[in-house]
């Protein structure tokens, strides 16, 4: 989820997944994606309902690692 899209930003986009979520009784892993390495961020995406976050550039290594946390198969 990048942090910073133009008509709705990262965190408003994941606050309404969560409602989405909580309706369905389904969830969904969103990571979310800045350019922004402060330490407040990564706990704002946290707090917000975010499962993980990582800065850009995007290395996939790291990406790899996230998603191990979550029990998903990378091929």
């Amino acid at each position: 989820m990048d942090l910073m899209m133009p008509v709705m930003d990262g965190l408003e986009a994941t606050r309404n997944i969560r409602k989405r979520d909580q309706e369905t009784g389904n969830r969904n892993i969103i990571i979310g994606l800045t350019a922004n390495t402060y330490d407040a961020d990564r706990d704002k995406c946290l707090k917000e309902g975010m499962d993980e976050y990582m800065s850009k550039p995007f290395d996939i290594d790291v990406f790899k690692e996230i998603i191990a946390q979550f029990d998903f198969q990378i091929n």
